[in-house]
């Protein structure tokens, strides 16, 4: 069973550092927990057709000592005693109508396939008449998703390590590390223990900074951030705009809010999928990002801004006669194709 207490006190948001998002909305969970009910949401719309609904996920003390507070006086329903919540450890859901509802197929269903993503009833006899809306993660269940592990684990600050060097290790930035630990800047002391998360180190091995091809993620290309690289260093070496590579990297976990962030953080380089749009004047949006940048890659010195002006028109003018096609500047099926063809 996946181990409650990880170190951070019940309800410390620290508890629920995943996030499982489902219907458009982020539900804050363990991460191993976010994961799952992230593959459980997915099969219970394969077979609902509409998405998992879920009342909450992690919840503060401050709220569960309201919510104990109305269970002692009668008005509520069951609540837990604030400190021993499953919900303030990252690990329970809450679901919405009909699984709420003793007998309904999905609450009968969810009984029947909950377990195989590592979640059950939280222990409870009486269960689903008492509480039908409440299921708790506990690991260990045979379909749960595999790959990148996001298992925290401390490490004890030895000498001469600063938050760089162990942002490094970990490959995740300074500024994740600030955030899981509650610190306010980058000092750190000999034999303080911080919470770090082995999601970026097992898939990859120790290695070294690079390119690899991640097979998690099928076709993702990925960097390590090595001493002195640069936003536009990155994106030159890899062929794409620094607009295009922020945009695929834009989360402060990834480094881009404040640059340069140490060694070892982990970027995507890989071009966001292709997919064709007919472009003229006024036309705006990743696509003509893309553009934008496979026309520099093949000559051009434009602006990647994203916004298809005269400048990005003339460039496709260019591109088309090059091509031996009608110079009408726009970007219909056949130049969208002509641009993106294996140089």
């Amino acid at each position: 069973m996946v181990q409650k207490d990880i170190g951070f006190p019940n309800g410390d948001m620290r508890n629920a550092a995943g996030t499982a998002n489902i219907g458009g909305k982020g539900w804050r969970l363990r991460p191993e927990a976010a994961r799952a009910l992230e593959a459980l949401a997915s099969v219970f719309r394969s077979r609902f057709a509409y998405t998992l609904p879920i009342l909450e996920t992690h919840r503060s003390l401050a709220e569960q000592q309201r919510l104990w507070d109305l269970y002692q006086s009668g008005q509520g329903n069951l609540a837990a005693r604030p400190g021993t919540s499953v919900h303030g450890w990252g690990l329970a859901i809450d679901l919405g109508s009909p699984l709420n509802l003793h007998g309904s197929t999905e609450s009968g269903w969810m009984r029947s396939n909950m377990g195989d993503y590592g979640f059950w009833d939280g222990g409870q006899a009486s269960w689903p008449q008492k509480e039908p809306w409440h299921i708790e993660y506990r690991g260990g269940g045979s379909k749960e998703p595999g790959g990148v592990s996001s298992t925290m684990r401390q490490h004890t600050v030895k000498e001469g390590q600063t938050l760089v060097s162990i942002g490094t290790k970990y490959r995740v930035s300074t500024a994740w590390l600030r955030s899981q630990n509650g610190l306010t800047s980058d000092v750190i002391k000999v034999g303080q223990k911080l919470w770090v998360t082995v999601k970026y180190v097992e898939p990859y091995g120790k290695g070294t900074a690079g390119t690899y091809t991640v097979k998690t993620w099928p076709g993702d290309v990925i960097y390590f951030l090595k001493g002195g690289d640069t936003v536009n260093g990155v994106a030159r070496a890899h062929g794409i705009s620094e607009a295009l590579l922020i945009r695929m990297n834009n989360a402060p976990e990834k480094g881009f809010t404040h640059w340069p962030v140490g060694l070892g953080v982990r970027l995507t380089v890989k071009h966001a999928p292709l997919t064709w749009e007919y472009l003229d004047l006024g036309s705006k949006g990743l696509a003509v990002l893309q553009v934008q940048n496979r026309l520099n890659v093949r000559g051009a010195r434009l602006v990647v801004d994203g916004d298809y002006g005269s400048a990005s028109r003339s460039a496709v003018a260019d591109f088309q006669e090059r091509q031996g096609m009608s110079r009408s500047g726009r970007v219909d099926r056949g130049t969208w194709d002509a641009l993106f063809k294996e140089i």
